[in-house]
């Protein structure tokens, strides 16, 4: 408690918590088992993006765009510099990754 006491303190502006709003294309990409970032909050964030576009993985939990078909999403979309035309049923495929240890591990 004392550090804390001594912490620098700032104001935070009025309208820090409201949500981005934005025109500018977005490409957000959610792991269906994410416990810290589920989809329900990338929903959230698309709904005030008019050229925002949410995809869900459902097998997958965070670090999505690493996953099957997720790079080509993220380069198409950086290419054509829209997600309006993007396509992001190929991620309903994607299996679950198996549970693996690092070699040497397991003992």
């Amino acid at each position: 408690m004392r550090a804390c006491s001594i912490w620098p303190r700032g104001k935070v502006p009025a309208d820090y918590y409201d949500p981005v709003r934005s025109d500018v294309p977005v490409l957000i990409l959610s792991g269906g088992l994410d416990p810290a970032t589920p989809p329900r909050h990338g929903e959230q964030v698309v709904a005030t993006l008019p050229n925002g576009r949410h995809f869900v993985a459902p097998q997958l939990s965070h670090g999505v765009s690493m996953h099957g078909c997720a790079p080509r999403l993220v380069e198409s979309f950086v290419r054509k510099g829209s997600a309006r035309d993007l396509d992001g049923k190929c991620l309903q495929r994607i299996p679950r990754p198996l549970f693996v240890l690092p070699v040497g591990s397991a003992r």
